[in-house]
């Protein structure tokens, strides 16, 4: 097996904004928002859904970040480092909660491409 140092990068930075912003906005903001816009006002609701993922969403997203580069890992190494065998255990919580996420996403694409 071949051992290999080097840290993988992004090709490009226009590739790092574009995944970060997939990111921070998420499948369900996509569907849900044309809804949530016409039913809590239009334009205020933008207005202050822009500024909540300004104030809220960018800065944590960014924290994970720098948590991930000064530790060099991945969501359990950081939670474990930080806060021990407690974010161990937080660390397996978020994951879970991902992959549950990321089934009933899956069931409602297959639900939507199947109706």
């Amino acid at each position: 097996m071949q051992n290999n140092n080097e840290v993988p990068r992004f090709s490009s930075f226009l590739t790092t904004v574009l995944t970060l912003l997939g990111v921070a906005v998420g499948l369900g903001n996509v569907w849900r928002f044309p809804y949530m816009m016409g039913t809590y006002g239009g334009s205020a609701f933008l207005l202050l859904f822009v500024v909540l993922m300004c104030v809220v969403a960018i800065p944590a997203l960014m924290c994970e970040l720098a948590l991930a580069r000064a530790y060099r890992g991945a969501t359990i190494t950081v939670l474990r480092r930080s806060f021990g065998p407690l974010g161990r255990v937080l660390g397996y919580v978020l994951i879970i909660g991902v992959l549950c996420s990321g089934s009933y996403y899956t069931l409602v694409v297959g639900n939507v491409f199947y109706s």
